[in-house]
Order: C-alpha cells, then structure tokens, then sequence
C-alpha cells in the first residue's frame, strides 16, 4: 500500500524509485529519468533525489519518480516490471495521473503507460524504441539488450511532444506515436529540450501548465523565440542546415550570433583562451608522436 504524507524512498532491481503523497484528491506526477541522468547506489545511499521529484514536491504537489540505476539502464528490468502491475492498481486511487519525461524518460512512459494507469503524458524528445532494426538511426542502441524487443510507439495515452524537427532521429521517433494529440517544437537546440527551456526560463512553467490541462501554444512560440539567445542554437542550426539554407537566412543567422557574442564578451575570452590551450596541446602531442616514430 501507498505510504501517506510522508517521502518513500524505495529500490525495486536496477531502478530507483521516490514518493511523495500530499493529497489524494490532487493528481499525481509520475517521472522517468532521462539517458543522461542515471543514479548510483552511492547516491542513492546519500540521499541523493530522483529525477524529477524535487520539482513537485516542493511544491507539495503528489509526485513519484522513477530513476534508472547504472549507464545504459533502459528500464527494461522484469522484476521491475511486474512490480508496476501492482504499483499501478494503487495510483488508481488518485483523479488523474500524468506522465512528465524526456528522452529515455518519454520511452519508459509511453512503455508503461498502460500498466500505470496514465491518463496522458508530456514527453521531451521522447525515443520511441532502443531497438536497432526498428530505429537504425537512433544513436543510442543496445542491439545486446532485451531492450530490443521493447517499443514504446503503441502507447494509448494522448501524449503532448515537444521536440526540435531538425533533430533527425527526434523527428523519426515523434512519428512513429500514434497517440501524439499535440505536438509544439523549438527549432535549433537539438536534443536539448530541457536544457533549452530551463535556459529560457520557460520550464516550469511549461511542466505546472500542462499539468493544469493543457500548454498554451501561442505564449510557447512567443517566448521560445528567445532561443537566440542560447550559444547552442547557433551551432546547432549552422551544422543540421549546412547546404540548405539561403544565403540571407544564413545572414541573419550570423547577426544574432554576432549580437549574442558582444553581449557576452566579457566570457567568450576565456572560451577562447581555452580552445587554444587544448588545441596546441593536442598538436603537441601529435608532433612529439611523429618525432618518435622518426628514425
């Protein structure tokens, strides 16, 4: 049985999930980690959070995370998911429950939809199979997992994806969900979604909006036009447009990069004197190579 008001830090196989309940009559959050943000059991052990969970609870809102344990952990554990049967009959017990994820995190979720009662998800960039037959392009296969058997496209649930439509494997995943009744983008910040609205100050926001009912679409694209100001959309948009972009797109394209650095000159320095310390030192190393294998 669910534990009441009070934080539930529990380990079921490789996965490590916390709890909060508040209040029965309010929705519940369920999370999924990201790839990138796997727990130890270090960390676990000194009372590190899960992913996800710190952002509901302080704000006492009824939440549980669930957090992978170890790299390459795709959630594909069986103990851990004959656990989930049981564990979703319990969250029936609240009005609603909402998914929130991103990346692996999408995938766990629109995976486990069912077994856990979701009535909807919000999903970040979300994979929708780690298989490789299926999804050659994605970069993150595990062809020796039973992962490969694993694919979360099928899922039910209505699901709202935000995504970046240049991001070619993001792009291929997104199409693959049926259930995607909403799709919003940010075009130029790769698989950074999070990253991107957390820079734009737009991610909590976004989250407690969609939690309320929906994500007001016309105030999202207003406020993402920001994403000018984020030193990782110039890059991104130069190198996924290389060969396919006009020439006066391309121009202001490089006005705002060169707006973005005089406003940050005082860092871009210390950037650069970096760079340069890394690179002659690579060649460094290259050139005392070459003289080594001379006779």
């Amino acid at each position: 049985m669910l534990k009441l008001n009070q934080q539930v830090r529990i380990q079921v196989d490789d996965v490590f999930i916390q709890y909060h309940i508040f209040d029965v009559n309010q929705p519940i959050m369920v999370t999924f980690s990201p790839y990138s943000e796997p727990i130890t059991d270090e960390q676990i052990t000194s009372g590190k959070s899960a992913w996800g969970f710190n952002f509901f609870a302080k704000r006492q809102l009824n939440v549980v995370a669930f957090n992978q344990i170890g790299k390459n952990n795709i959630f594909e554990s069986q103990i851990f998911e004959v656990f989930l049967v049981d564990f979703g009959k319990q969250l029936t017990l609240f009005p609603s429950r909402i998914g929130y994820g991103a990346s692996l995190g999408g995938f766990a979720l629109a995976l486990y939809a069912e077994v856990l009662r979701l009535d909807r998800a919000l999903l970040l960039m979300p994979v929708s199979t780690f298989n490789q037959s299926i999804a050659p392009w994605e970069p993150k296969t595990f062809p020796h997992s039973r992962g490969i058997g694993l694919d979360a496209s099928g899922c039910k649930i209505p699901l709202t994806i935000i995504y970046d439509p240049l991001s070619v494997p993001d792009k291929l995943h997104k199409e693959r969900f049926g259930s995607c009744v909403k799709v919003l983008t940010i075009t130029g910040v790769g698989h950074r979604i999070p990253r991107a609205l957390l820079n734009l100050g737009m991610l909590s926001s976004v989250v407690l909006e969609y939690r309320q009912g929906d994500i007001n679409s016309d105030d999202f694209y207003q406020r993402t036009r920001k994403r000018r100001n984020l030193s990782y959309y110039f890059k991104h948009i130069r190198i996924v447009n290389t060969g396919k972009m006009t020439n006066k797109r391309l121009m202001v394209i490089y006005r705002h990069k060169l707006v973005y650095h005089l406003k940050n000159i005082d860092i871009n320095p210390k950037k650069i004197s970096t760079k340069l310390k890394v690179s002659v030192s690579k060649k460094v190393i290259r050139l005392l190579k070459i003289f080594r294998l001379q006779p």
